[in-house]
């Protein structure tokens, strides 16, 4: 199951845009902004409620957060195609 920990600047939403920050507001519970595919900037409030539709709201690029992390540690980022 995916949580909100997934969601980092950067990540590509399916059919929304791209994650431009995220926000903690209480345990749980995130604002996450966006840049929506027309080029607008949009946010949403989401909690943990809402983790079994982020496969849903999310998921594009399929990575493995840990191979994220690693590849940006060696000073490259991979790109979602």
């Amino acid at each position: 199951m995916l949580t909100l920990a997934i969601l980092t600047p950067g990540l590509a939403l399916t059919g929304t845009g791209t994650v431009i920050a995220v926000v903690p507001i209480a345990d749980g519970a995130v604002q996450v902004m966006y840049r929506a595919s027309d080029g607008g900037v949009e946010e949403r409030l989401l909690n943990r409620a809402d983790e079994s539709s982020l496969p849903i709201f999310v998921i594009k690029c399929l990575h493995d957060l840990q191979e994220r992390r690693s590849s940006i540690a060696e000073g490259g980022a991979k790109l979602c195609k």
